[in-house]
């Protein structure tokens, strides 16, 4: 891994963001089950795109690639939201049914107890900035059930600044 990237800038521990810079290729292989929940997750982001396409709804540049070279920061949107004529950086993210009753607020992605949910507000907000917009989506789903809900997300230019704050020290 040469470039800081969106989707892990939300993680607590700079020492790990480090190292993932400088010794990627000495991490430990995540383990199968891990690896199971991944590949669900890209299944069920393959899903989200499928149902909406069939309630008409248009998901644009899907899994397109962002570079921010000042910060040496990358990252792949998950895809474009269009409605009335504006454009949402959207995230879609599946999860354990505990997890997706807790979530009913971009808040409460921001203040999650779990590192790796709170990284999907920090993720956004990083998008947010590559993208210029002030709002973005995050897509939830429920694993077990198929529920979908929808948590905007406001760029909060004060919280974005920290984060950038931290990659410049980890590079």
């Amino acid at each position: 891994q040469h470039k800081n990237r969106a989707s892990s800038a939300g993680h607590p521990c700079e020492r790990h963001l480090v190292y993932c810079r400088l010794n990627s290729n000495d991490r430990l292989k995540h383990d199968l089950g891990l690896e199971l929940i991944f590949r669900e997750g890209r299944n069920q982001e393959v899903a989200f795109i499928k149902d909406f396409l069939e309630a008409g709804i248009f998901i644009e540049e899907s899994q397109r690639s962002f570079e921010w070279p000042e910060y040496e920061l990358t990252g792949k949107i998950d895809g474009i939201y269009k409605d009335n004529g504006k454009r949402f950086p959207a995230e879609f993210k599946s999860m354990a049914p505990g997890n997706f009753d807790k979530i009913n607020s971009s808040d409460d992605l921001k203040n999650s107890f779990s590192y790796y949910i709170k990284g999907y507000y920090d993720q956004v907000q990083l998008y947010l900035l590559m993208n210029n917009v002030e709002e973005g989506i995050v897509f939830l789903k429920n694993k077990v059930n198929g529920r979908i809900k929808q948590i905007n997300v406001t760029l909060d230019y004060a919280y974005s600044e920290e984060i950038l704050k931290k990659l410049e020290r980890v590079n």
